[in-house]
């Protein structure tokens, strides 16, 4: 079938067109040329062409344009789109903060046709620059979030078309770089990659430490096409790698950082598919994360669906410690020949996103979809299927999910052949875990480049890091290439304190301080903290236990100790992007109206009623006396009155008077032991009286009685006649 291919240089320039073209994807086309391409999966045969001459920058563009492959670049993947228009939608969460070039950049060159980005650094490559190369960015370069290029990476050992570029990963102060079409000896397109470091031969010198290679590499083999890192563990894929008889089978090999030596890079594990079989470009995409890998394969067949493509998780210790063992191969669910799934493929902790694209060898008739496997959906460590993501505004050969990241709960899809009116621009889709429902993955925004032309393919690749994203436009001025990137907006969250007032010394509250919020994240996932810490203490007043509804009412303990006065506190609510808000609590305390407490001791009586004095003490009738925060003791409790329910010199009682005399220190009474003959027997009611330090009172009545008998009747009493008051008010 004949075919118009565009975008074709990463294919096939010079003697470099025995490398498996079906092993690029649609964007990976970026060198036009009018080739005959058999259908099926049958190698293409190699064909030595005449030799190119070793020739830099504008001379090596002059000659592509007298070789007639020059002017065609980008014609048949135009001629491939059907023209579909969408709605733009402006992005109010992301803001395009910097376009990057190569400082040194030419047409073809391919300038982000591999991106990747890790805290405050990106990277950046461009396989087609003569040898192939790449650029590394910081984030305050030249200014704050300048993002200005701090050097550019070329293999030591390079040459013409190489490739060095083509893949790039990163993580902390370390980078592999991709040279797939890098021949090793006399092995042909064998490949290579390239680890440098950040302090290697200098401070942010970014130096070459070790040129990988495989152990057993051959001819074509394309090793380097893809390349990812973490922590001290690499992995390197061969996607056009045989494997025995099945050529284009694909392979990928796993290298940690002290194997073999310190900072050797070595060999670990070479891993292919259980089932792999020709043609199916394993290793075509990888990602790992901790301790799981997920790799590609995207011309893989499902039973009879041809090229239908599905990606297969490793983990580390499967199968034993360190045996890098294969736990689970992904395949979409409603999967169609042609798809291309696993084209592209990204993982966070327990989540993977696979994308699908189109297949430049056959008929166009999808949009292009993405995947969402979570690690224990149906099942512990089962890989299921979550969710299928499409472009609300979708059109046949847009190429959705051509590229893929995630982080968090954020997913990012790469749409590069989207339309505005009849000019391919591209696109790049966001996606959250919880929009539209727990675990839907709805999409969010639509992104796309500030200085958009037809062409760019922005969306070719992306990368992701916290809030900074990195997307690609590969066909920028006659695939000089471009990268934009991306930052969360500055919209910080909101709070608003409310006045709390207490008094002193009450049991600690819980109780609403504060009402937050956030345009970008739910509520109850936002962070408060008082003073800079968990817990604050101001004036006597701790605040504590602080928590967040997902209403947004924030509440915390708050308790004003014994003497604590009106306060204020800081509170600060920051979201998961550092982005904070301050307000003023006011907590303002009012003296302690909790009155003291007197604990008496068991009435007394008094006999016989021979109209003697009986002296009765306030330690006599108290047995404690506490308050919360007055330091008071029973030598503090007055008696404040004392009351008889029989008349001071009544009949039938002696005929005495001044039955109750009241100490001038208010803190003992002598009262007579008599009583009317005649009546129920005679009670004396004594009233103490506790006051605290803040004025608060409590008073007790203690029953002093003299029984008309002594036959264990008690004395009944009635309503008081007579009363004796203190001098202790």
């Amino acid at each position: 079938m004949r075919i118009i291919i565009s975008f074709m240089r990463q294919y096939s320039l010079s003697c470099k067109l025995n490398l498996r073209m079906r092993l690029i994807g649609p964007l990976g086309l970026l060198m036009a040329a009018v080739i005959f391409v058999p259908t099926g999966k049958a190698r293409i045969a190699y064909t030595p062409p005449p030799p190119m001459p070793g020739l830099r920058g504008e001379a090596a563009t002059e000659y592509l344009k007298h070789q007639g492959l020059y002017n065609s670049l980008g014609e048949a993947v135009m001629a491939a789109r059907y023209g579909a228009s969408y709605r733009v939608t402006v992005d109010p969460n992301f803001t395009e903060v910097k376009k990057l070039t190569a400082s040194d950049g030419l047409s073809l060159d391919s300038f982000g046709f591999s991106v990747a980005i890790y805290g405050d650094t990106a990277i950046v490559g461009a396989p087609f620059s003569d040898n192939g190369s790449a650029y590394i960015f910081q984030r305050n370069q030249n200014g704050a979030d300048q993002w200005g290029q701090v050097k550019k990476l070329t293999a030591s050992d390079g040459a013409f078309f190489d490739g060095f570029g083509i893949s790039v990963a990163i993580y902390g102060d370390t980078i592999i770089v991709g040279s797939a079409f890098d021949d090793i000896g006399s092995n042909f397109s064998q490949g290579s990659a390239y680890v440098l470091e950040r302090n290697q031969g200098g401070a942010n010198n970014w130096g070459e430490v070790k040129k990988l290679t495989a152990s057993d590499g051959l001819v074509g083999d394309g090793f380097g096409r893809s390349v990812a890192i973490y922590g001290d563990t690499a992995i390197v894929c061969a996607a056009a790698g045989d494997i025995g008889s099945n050529s284009d089978q694909g392979s990928a090999y796993v290298l940690d950082r002290n194997q073999g030596g310190a900072n050797n890079w070595g060999e670990v594990k070479k891993l292919t598919a259980s089932d792999g079989a020709q043609g199916d470009g394993f290793g075509v995409s990888a990602a790992i994360y901790a301790d799981t890998v997920i790799f590609g394969a995207f011309r893989g067949d499902i039973g009879s669906t041809v090229d239908q493509g599905s990606a297969y998780v490793f983990e580390r210790n499967q199968g034993g410690a360190n045996n890098w063992g294969e736990v689970r191969k992904l395949v979409a669910p409603d999967g169609v020949a042609s798809n291309w799934f696993g084209i592209s493929v990204a993982i966070y902790t327990d989540t993977v996103i696979v994308g699908t694209s189109f297949d430049v060898f056959n008929e166009v008739t999808t949009p292009g979809s993405s995947y969402i496997f979570q690690r224990n959906q149906d099942g512990a460590d089962h890989w299921g299927h979550v969710k299928k993501l499409t472009a609300s505004d979708g059109a046949i050969a847009d190429g959705f999910g051509q590229s893929v990241a995630i982080y968090g709960d954020t997913v990012f899809v790469g749409m590069p052949f989207d339309a505005s009116s009849t000019s391919i621009s591209g696109s790049t889709y966001v996606f959250e875990r919880n929009q539209g429902g727990a675990n839907n993955w709805g999409e969010v925004k639509k992104l796309t480049a500030s200085d958009v032309v037809p062409g760019d393919g922005f969306g070719q690749t992306v990368a992701i890091d916290a809030d900074t994203i990195i997307i690609a436009a590969g066909g920028f001025d006659s695939f000089r290439g471009a990268a934009y990137i991306f930052v969360a907006e500055n919209n910080p969250p909101t709070i608003s304190a409310e006045p709390v007032a207490l008094a002193e010394a009450v049991p600690a509250t819980n109780i609403t301080i504060a009402a937050v919020s956030d345009p970008d994240q739910a509520a109850v996932t936002l962070a408060v903290t008082v003073n800079s810490s968990a817990s604050a203490t101001v004036n006597g007043v701790t605040v504590s236990n602080v928590t967040v509804q997902a209403s947004g009412e924030v509440k915390a303990d708050v308790a004003p100790a014994c003497g604590a006065s009106s306060a204020g506190f800081t509170l600060r609510v920051t979201n998961d992007a550092g982005l904070f808000a301050e307000a003023t609590l006011d907590v303002t305390v009012t003296p302690e109206n909790i009155a003291p407490t007197i604990t008496l001791k068991p009435a007394i009586s008094l006999w016989p009623p021979n109209h003697r004095y009986h002296a009765v003490t306030v330690a006599q009738m108290v047995e404690s006396v506490s308050d919360n925060c007055s330091p008071l003791n029973v030598s503090n409790v007055v008696i404040e009155k004392v009351t008889s329910d029989e008349p001071d010199n009544g009949p039938d009682d002696g005929n005495t008077t001044n039955d109750i005399v009241i100490a001038l220190d208010c803190r003992s009474v002598r009262l007579r032991a008599e009583r009317a003959e005649t009546n129920d027997g005679r009670v004396y009611t004594i009233t103490l009286r506790l006051s605290d330090g803040r004025g608060n009172v409590t008073r007790r009545d203690f029953e002093v009685s003299v029984p008309i008998c002594q036959n264990g009747v008690p004395a009944v009493k009635g309503a008081p006649v007579n009363t004796a008051t203190s001098g202790c008010q």
